[in-house]
């Protein structure tokens, strides 16, 4: 089934689609029964298509067509899955007809394939958000303007200079040349060898010279698709929400929309190079990744993330399994890679990991490459696990500790 062409055109097959006036417009006995009429007609039709909807199984080969690190080597990756309440997007496409049990808000969807995708102009237009954006000097294309920045934009670009770890946090010129080059190509140390260049012939304003990259050098964003589907091969799901406008008390009238499901991984895709601000100072493309990541699982992408959707963890601290499960005061287990330990086993291990929401990692000291990674409220992480025992290994993996220093 394509889904795209489901949701906006076959999903109002056989609607009835009669004008019927609304609950303020009904002026007279016909309109009620029109009104009526409609809705006891349209309202079961929509749940089966709702439910044929939520019901769709995403098969692993769908989306082999929208990967294009299969063929292009340059291509990196970063794989992220949803967290509760999902991901959101494509709210202000139209879908709505006024009948009872529709989805009334749009969803977006790949044309080709008709999948569920995060355009890569979206992908690029979220993490550009995150950027002071600076207006640039008048006087030189290669300055910010200072003096005209707002509390905002200097937030922002403390926060780009820690993740990126400049130097000096404080280093708005820096950031400004970092926005530049990563979502505009421009080429600043070509620019300052351009413009000296022009100064050596007599040229005048040449602080209005800028020089760009070539076009296979700059930043390219692709699109994000659904890499890996949630429970039982689903990815959709529905949810409403309750508008009240300004009065709090108002009973709101739900409006029921379309959704990614929790426990869907995305693959986020970038063709990304290194950054030279100057002759001294180069950001690596893994270390632009390493910033795109934190990002895009800190702050989310979509509509509705000041409420929770759009969220995502990092699937570099989760299985490669997936496994979760809650062990003696454990919220969540995870184990890198499969263990060739046996039940009853009680290897050591050490914290290599930890944070101040209570996670951990700890490397088992019989297989340096396991690493379990564990979640505990409300206590204090030790320095290191003197005691670690295998509780099951199938069909996850389950450990207890038995004694921390």
């Amino acid at each position: 089934m394509n889904l795209k062409q489901f949701f906006y055109r076959d999903y109002y097959n056989g609607v009835n689609l009669m004008k019927y006036a609304g609950e303020n417009g009904i002026q007279s006995k016909a309109d009620k029964d029109s009104n009526d009429s409609a809705k006891n007609l349209n309202e079961p039709q929509f749940k089966t298509a709702n439910k044929k909807l939520t019901d769709f199984m995403l098969k692993p080969e769908a989306t082999t067509s929208l990967d294009f690190s299969r063929w292009n080597k340059q291509v990196k990756t970063i794989e992220l899955e949803t967290t509760y309440p999902g991901l959101f997007t494509g709210s202000g496409y139209n879908h709505e007809t006024g009948n009872v049990g529709e989805l009334k808000l749009g969803f977006f969807f790949d044309h080709s394939t008709g999948l569920p995708i995060l355009p890569g102009s979206s992908v690029k237009g979220t993490l550009r958000s995150f950027f002071p954006r600076f207006k640039a000097d008048p006087n030189d294309a290669l300055k910010f303007r200072s003096g005209d920045e707002t509390p905002l934009q200097k937030n922002k670009s403390a926060l780009i200079a820690f993740l990126f770890e400049l130097d000096d946090p404080n280093d708005q010129e820096a950031v400004f040349k970092l926005e530049s080059a990563l979502f505009e190509g421009v080429d600043f140390v070509e620019t300052e060898r351009k413009r000296a260049e022009l100064r050596t012939q007599g040229a005048k304003e040449v602080e209005n010279t800028i020089c760009y990259k070539p076009m296979s050098q700059h930043a390219v964003f692709l699109d994000a698709f659904i890499s890996k589907p949630g429970e039982r091969g689903r990815i959709l799901g529905t949810d409403a929400i309750t508008p009240h406008g300004q009065n709090p008390l108002k009973n709101p009238i739900p409006l029921p929309f379309l959704k990614i499901l929790p426990g869907v991984t995305f693959k986020f895709q970038f063709i990304l190079h290194d950054i030279e601000l100057s002759n001294t100072k180069k950001i690596s493309a893994a270390k632009i990744q390493e910033v795109f990541e934190t990002l895009l699982s800190d702050f989310g992408i979509g509509a509705k993330t000041n409420v929770g959707y759009g969220q995502f963890k990092s699937k570099r601290t989760a299985a490669a399994t997936g496994a979760t499960t809650a062990v003696q005061g454990v919220s969540q287990v995870a184990v890198a890679k499969k263990t060739p330990l046996r039940k009853g086993e009680k290897p050591g291990g050490t914290v290599v990991e930890s944070d101040r929401s209570g996670y951990v990692a700890i490397q088992l000291n019989t297989d340096p490459e396991v690493v379990a990674y564990l979640k505990f409220p409300e206590r204090e992480i030790g320095i290191s696990v003197k005691e670690v025992e295998i509780l099951e290994l199938k069909p996850e993996l389950k450990i207890r500790v038995n004694r921390w220093s």
